[in-house]
């Protein structure tokens, strides 16, 4: 089972209903329009499925289709020389998840605080299917 199909399998036992994937020729057609070239792992992500909603009692992210990647094109970071792009929010847009479209061994990052969320973006979905990635700390109240 390729990876992609693994953490579709993993999201939707999680209660998420990830979109249908898209087909290569849209994936290319995506690629023409934005001039933007796809990591094999991006590339088989979105031939999966095209984005996802995913929440517990504190937490919710939204892996955004290819269309929302592309209205926000213009919202870019760099970090440690890569240019990362908007790929998905946290909390309806309170902050950005940030990646490598071009080169899956870039860190996936938060956008506010360029925190590393995971030392590449499939990781970071890996350790979210696995219910492993704690998304926002929580610090310990002060009595």
């Amino acid at each position: 089972m390729s990876s992609a199909r693994s953490l579709k399998s993993r999201f939707e036992l999680l209660g998420s209903k990830p979109g249908p994937g898209l087909t290569e020729h849209e994936i290319l057609a995506f690629r023409e329009r934005t001039g933007l070239q796809l990591s094999p792992f991006l590339m088989g992500l979105y031939q999966e499925f095209n984005g996802l909603h995913l929440s517990d009692q504190s937490n919710m992210l939204c892996l955004w289709p290819m269309t929302r990647i592309e209205e926000q094109l213009a919202h870019t970071m760099t970090f440690d020389g890569y240019v990362l792009h908007r790929i998905g929010d946290f909390w309806m847009d309170a902050d950005f998840l940030m990646v490598s479209m071009d080169d899956g061994m870039v860190p996936a990052v938060l956008e506010s605080e360029a925190r590393i969320m995971a030392p590449t973006f499939e990781v970071f979905l890996r350790d979210l299917a696995g219910s492993t990635l704690e998304i926002f700390p929580q610090t310990p109240k002060s009595s």
